[in-house]
């Protein structure tokens, strides 16, 4: 129909989304995820508006575009894409589109865009800025919050000298930065012996010379290299928001903003609040510390809250084999769970109640930040003493606990009894489901006794397992961990991103021919994650190039570790073949890069090994040593 909004993505996540983001702005919509049905439609019912994604599944975005010009369109185009993070110019001067916004979006940008395109009126309200003092409102707390609230803004930090800021996009942060040298990238890596000094120097002096961030100047003047660079932001992000958990004063301000834009320009180097909240309370909290924390609270009770039950497999990422969210109930006083609780986990305790995802409650007052965080209501003294139940409020009350019973220990989709083979549509279906047969409303009129504060758990937990199934992300990163735990794998994200961190510098001291220091680089990377069969196939390669046949029997075994983790790693095969070579066995050699080129006809070091052979073989030298050294040299 004229006059609509028409959607062209071949995601139905997005699709949905930008859908019902029209329909709060009161647009009529059409999708597709074709491009030729896409300028089918634009040219037969004239839109007011294109949204439009540039990879499609069919034809692509660029196509789109330019043939609506072609074709004398001027309609107003929205262009957003998960893959390029700049249109080309010569692109943008033909098509001349309204707004460009990579993937994820922020809502309230996309909101503005489409405005701004048809000309909307925009009434974004003006958010005044928060602030107030670390010792009544702690840094922990204060992530949690602008993460519960899905807070899009810039959270500036302050003590004494020092400041640091942390910008958050929909609650996640997205990117920090201070003035402490030895938190940001650059200065981390030359404190390590990972960068020259030198070459830090040239940085900052071209940094300030054409006024770009830091890390853009350390990109430009090749003093580290784009993927190292971006492991490295993350990881700045992460130290940063983390180390503040330590402050006990200071200042902070929080300033709101409403379309997200600038938020958008930072590096995406994106972390879950509660992720460096728990991180630094692993740096910063101690027993003795939560020991004090808990002193005047003893006969106080803990609860447990949603955010605890969507975020309980990030805890037990940072705290491996924890037991203690499971005692969280609303009726166990602080006082016993100092007595249950492991000493390695008090720190943990103090991090949760902080946080408030194990909120504190003492008696009907309610506590501050800097106490602990306001709990429920619902946690009072059981009830049941007394009371006399009929037929229907005993079944209630059975059902209600038999459910609560089942979801003890259950993943999520266990507790929806879906599978992670089912669609958005079967997961929604079961929620409704349960939600409807668990609702408050489905009791009304009974006297359910401690039965509702079950019933209040019961909720609680099909509400998270479904806020965390429906959302793709979020469903993805829990897909990540439920697999990890079954493999016996790491699930420390800090460990996993220092790893990969430091096989990449070994990456590079291979290339520049420091086998060595490869191979101390490469045998770190292993033991901060050994579930990678990459950092496996790359340390054998790097202990035969260190200590040559000497070492081979060693690098074969790293190489068949690698290879059992993952029989079709192709960096393995070909790190194989390469030391077959070097060790006069030609032919063998020979067939494992077939192999991996059979598997992968483009593959680089395969093609490389192979033409090296052939020349050997032409030149009869055989496999002799150094034919291979410039074998897996990533760029």
């Amino acid at each position: 129909m004229a006059g609509d909004v028409l959607i062209v993505d071949d995601e139905q996540g997005s699709q949905r989304l930008l859908g019902e983001l029209c329909k709060e702005l009161g647009l009529a919509t059409r999708a597709t995820a074709l491009g030729s049905e896409a300028l089918a439609l634009a040219q037969a019912q004239q839109p007011a508006l294109v949204l439009l994604d540039l990879v499609l599944a069919e034809s692509d975005g660029f196509t789109v575009a330019s043939g609506l010009r072609d074709a004398g369109s001027t309609v107003p185009i929205v262009i957003v894409s998960g893959v390029y993070k700049k249109l080309p110019d010569d692109f943008s001067a033909k098509v001349r589109p309204s707004a460009f916004l990579p993937k994820p979006f922020d809502l309230g940008a996309m909101r503005g865009a489409i405005q701004t395109a048809l000309g909307m009126k925009r009434a974004e309200p003006t958010q005044p800025a928060e602030s107030g003092d670390l010792a009544k409102k702690p840094v922990p707390w204060l992530y949690a919050d602008l993460a519960r609230r899905k807070a899009t803004g810039v959270l500036d930090l302050t003590r004494g000298q020092v400041r640091k800021r942390l910008f958050l996009q929909g609650g996640t942060l997205r990117y920090a930065q201070s003035n402490v040298r030895l938190e940001n990238v650059g200065g981390m890596q030359v404190a390590e012996g990972k960068l020259k000094e030198a070459a830090f120097s040239r940085a900052v002096e071209h940094a300030k010379q054409a006024r770009v961030p830091l890390h853009e100047a350390l990109a430009a003047t090749r003093a580290m290299a784009p993927p190292e660079l971006n492991v490295a932001l993350k990881r700045q992000t992460l130290e940063v928001a983390a180390n503040a958990v330590a402050w006990t004063d200071g200042a902070f301000v929080f300033t709101p903003e409403a379309s997200g834009a600038a938020i958008e320009q930072q590096p995406d180097a994106r972390q879950n609040p509660l992720q460096a909240a728990l991180e630094g309370a692993r740096r910063a909290y101690t027993p003795q510390s939560a020991r004090g924390y808990f002193a005047d609270k003893q006969t106080w009770v803990m609860g447990r809250t949603p955010e605890l039950e969507r975020e309980l497999f990030l805890v037990r990422a940072a705290w491996p084999g924890e037991q203690l969210t499971a005692l969280f109930n609303g009726k166990v006083t602080v006082q016993e769970l100092l007595l249950k609780c492991k000493e390695a986990e008090l720190p943990l305790l103090q991090a949760l109640a902080v946080c408030d995802l194990a909120p504190l409650m003492r008696g009907s007052a309610r506590a501050t930040p800097a106490e602990a965080v306001p709990a429920s209501p619902e946690a009072e003294a059981d009830d049941d003493d007394g009371k006399r139940f009929t037929p229907p409020e005993l079944v209630a009350r059975r059902s209600i606990f038999e459910e609560r019973d089942r979801q003890q220990g259950k993943t999520h989709y266990e507790l929806l009894s879906v599978t992670p083979q089912s669609s958005p549509e079967q997961v929604k279906g079961q929620y409704l489901q349960l939600a409807k047969k668990f609702h408050s409303d489905a009791f009304s009129g009974l006297e359910l006794g401690s039965a509702k504060r079950a019933l209040t758990l019961v909720f609680q937990h099909i509400g998270e397992a479904f806020s965390t199934l429906n959302d793709p992300a979020k469903r993805s990163e829990y897909d990540v961990y439920l697999d990890r735990v079954a493999k016996g794998l790491p699930t420390d994200v800090n460990a996993i991103l220092k790893a990969e961190a430091i096989f990449q510098r070994g990456q590079l001291f291979l290339k520049s021919g420091k086998a060595a220091d490869a191979e101390a680089a490469f045998r770190e990377a292993v033991s901060l994650n050994g579930s990678e069969a990459e950092h496996h196939g790359y340390l054998g390669l790097a202990i035969f190039r260190a200590h040559g046949e000497r070492g081979a029997a060693e690098a074969l075994a790293e190489i068949k570790s690698a290879l059992e983790l993952q029989p079709e790693n192709l960096s393995a095969l070909c790190a194989h073949a390469a030391i077959l070579a070097e060790t006069g066995q030609p032919a063998k050699a020979t067939e494992l890069f077939e192999q991996v080129l059979e598997r992968d006809p483009s593959h680089a070091d395969a093609q490389i090994g192979l033409r090296r052979l052939k020349q050997s073989r032409d030149k009869q030298q055989g496999g002799g040593k150094g034919l291979f050294g410039k074998l897996f040299k990533r760029s």
